[in-house]
């Protein structure tokens, strides 16, 4: 009886000790379980998409080529990396190229009629043009001259670019005093040298003339007569 007794105490605990610890045969994972796949992008700075991939958690993401951004009328671009660190695929996420601006220089000058330099800067896209001292042209043996102004019109910097510096002109008379004022003179635009020479080449008149500008025409020449001939 006493043995039957025993037997039961020691079955009673050993149920007990095994519905006591009902989770020791089953270990669960520290982290969740992931099935989903998450969308990753990487677009230009302006949208347009440069790449697009489908990753599973934790995936290691494939990262797209430098881009490049063509310049415009006032920068050059350098890439200079994506708006954020690119990390490993927990979730959906879009990556931005970003660029590095550099302004473009642009050079200006002026030149005088010869061709002299007068000055020469360096501007931005947009910036108004610093206007040098207006020139001076030296008097020669038939002209003086005033500055009248730039060929071509000066204006706001869209590019570099060259202005000529353009002169009114004015003959001068016999007494070396200013008389008729002459088109533009500009040492690129033509001008005519117009004699009137004898029949033995020597030079009755001779003077500079404008295109399209009318010849003063001198008086009547006279030729001596030689023993055989005279002449009309």
């Amino acid at each position: 009886m006493k043995n039957r007794v025993f037997s039961l105490i020691l079955m009673s605990i050993l149920i007990l000790s095994v519905f006591s610890h009902p989770a020791s045969a089953l270990e669960l994972p520290d982290e969740p379980f992931h099935d989903d796949f998450y969308t990753v992008s990487f677009v230009d700075y302006d949208g347009t998409p440069i790449s697009e991939g489908y990753y599973a958690y934790n995936d290691t993401v494939n990262v797209p080529a430098d881009p490049s951004r063509a310049a415009d009328e006032t920068y050059t671009y350098a890439f200079s990396g994506w708006d954020k660190p690119v990390a490993a695929a927990t979730e959906d996420a879009i990556y931005t190229a970003t660029y590095t601006e550099t302004y473009i220089e642009y050079t200006v000058v002026f030149k005088n009629y010869n061709g002299d330099v007068l000055s020469e800067k360096t501007y931005h896209y947009g910036d108004q043009v610093q206007l040098p001292a207006d020139p001076v042209r030296e008097a020669d043996e038939e002209y003086v001259y005033n500055f009248k102004n730039w060929s071509p019109a000066v204006t706001a910097v869209t590019g570099s670019a060259t202005y000529i510096a353009v002169y009114d002109s004015r003959r001068i008379n016999g007494s070396g005093e200013s008389g008729v004022i002459l088109p533009d003179v500009i040492i690129n635009d033509d001008q005519y040298t117009v004699k009137f020479v004898d029949y033995d080449g020597t030079v009755i008149s001779e003077a500079v003339y404008n295109y399209n500008e009318t010849a003063v025409i001198p008086d009547d020449p006279v030729r001596a007569a030689d023993n055989t001939y005279t002449y009309v």
